[in-house]
């Protein structure tokens, strides 16, 4: 047997859970869907599997490698857009296809809505469990990994599905309906109830979620269909991202940025001095930190110094550095309606590296940051840097620190026609 998984690519229902990855590796119960539909084929008698991808097929090549661990021939092709089932067919006429739509073998959508993707997981728990290693029925309808950490003074109300390395603090409530999935940790007198916790997820001491789907720093509402990033790390946030972050060059990073920001913290009084009165002092600004959706996109917010010309006004960025958001040398950060206007893949690999407060743009000393010029240069860099580009894009930028021709601008503004 031959088979084609069609991966799912644009659902405006399910944009949310779209933010880390394509919707065919979003976690359920443990697995994503198309583990489950690569076991599947393999149950079937499947020989080679060919994956078409619209969607950031890069992760999901990544995810599945060649498809040695299901004993299959995986191959994935990248497409432009998601492909209909009868092209396909047509494409390939040796093979079955199947579109990863719904839970296997033959579910019904999931992608219809957040409430249907919910209620068909929490539906999916008990025969999850039966056929997974290492789960176990603590009570009725508690389901909780071996490896999971689970303080005696927690409360578990079934249905719930508590994963692998998930960790559920003392006087921390988890209710009916609750999906805790692995590697996260719900901290002491948090409450879960009727909400799901992606990989990965921090939930700060007696902080209440209800009713949500949440992962990392995001937060969607399933009732009201209404999104927030939380920003407050003590609240909710992501562990995965910050056990990525720590290597030696980052924290070397990071310590010269603290070092830089004590050693020129006066540069503060000049910006009090020659800023325009009644204008304040720090002007708040708010960065796409990758090429997810555009509806629900990872964010940082970060800082420009009023009062001063040229690169002067990102020293507040050194802070994001200190924190881990920003490196010393990447792309500059972009605004999500700066981040819409990217035109195509090439000028959207802006968006697939850390923001930086120098870029390749200022080194080449380029006038408009955001124009023609800079995308080419911010592309090349995502595709180029290494830490010789990295180390000579540094020495270049903080020259044009000092040279007074160099001005930081905004992108220039639409121009506007009028209709006769």
């Amino acid at each position: 047997m031959k088979a084609v998984l069609i991966c799912p690519a644009d659902r405006p229902a399910a944009t949310f859970l779209a933010r880390q990855y394509p919707l065919a590796l979003v976690p359920i119960l443990g697995r994503s869907l198309l583990d489950l539909w690569l076991s599947e084929m393999a149950t079937r008698g499947a020989t080679r599997v060919l994956v078409l991808a619209a969607d950031r097929p890069d992760d999901i090549r990544r995810s599945i490698g060649r498809g040695e661990a299901w004993g299959l021939a995986v191959e994935v092709l990248p497409e432009t857009r998601e492909p209909s089932i009868g092209t396909v067919q047509d494409r390939f006429k040796q093979h079955e296809v199947f579109v990863i739509e719904g839970l296997p073998p033959s579910g019904p959508s999931i992608w219809s809505s957040p409430t249907q993707w919910f209620h068909q997981m929490i539906a999916w728990i008990p025969l999850a469990a039966a056929n997974r290693v290492g789960y176990r029925e603590l009570s009725r309808g508690v389901w909780i990994h071996r490896r999971a950490r689970v303080s005696p003074n927690a409360r578990l109300e079934g249905p719930c599905w508590i994963g692998q390395n998930a960790w559920v603090g003392s006087r921390a409530e988890i209710l009916a309906g609750s999906v805790v999935e692995d590697n996260s940790y719900i901290d002491e007198g948090a409450e879960v109830s009727a909400s799901w916790i992606g990989p990965g997820t921090y939930v700060g001491a007696f902080t209440k979620i209800r009713n949500s789907l949440s992962w990392e720093r995001g937060l969607y509402h399933v009732e009201s269909q209404s999104f927030v990033e939380v920003t407050d790390s003590f609240l909710m946030c992501g562990i995965s991202s910050m056990e990525r972050q720590p290597t030696a060059g980052r924290f070397m990073g990071r310590l010269l940025a603290l070092i830089a920001l004590v050693v020129s913290s006066p540069i503060v009084l000049v910006a009090l001095l020659h800023r325009e009165q009644g204008q304040p002092l720090f002007q708040r600004r708010q960065a796409i930190r990758a090429p997810t959706s555009a509806e629900y996109p990872l964010t940082c917010d970060y800082f420009e110094m009023a009062g001063l010309d040229g690169l002067f006004r990102r020293w507040p960025e050194l802070l994001n550095v200190i924190r881990g958001e920003f490196a010393w040398v990447g792309n500059r950060p972009l605004t999500r309606d700066e981040s819409k206007s990217l035109a195509d893949e090439f000028e959207r690999l802006w968006l697939t590296v850390t923001p930086g407060i120098f870029s390749l743009a200022d080194a080449e000393a380029c006038v408009d940051p955001f124009g023609d010029e800079a995308r080419a240069h911010a592309s090349f860099y995502a595709v180029q840097h290494s830490w010789k580009t990295d180390l000579h894009i540094l020495m270049r930028s903080l020259v044009q620190c000092f040279n007074p021709k160099i001005q930081t601008q905004k992108p220039p503004e639409p121009v506007k026609t009028a209709s006769v």
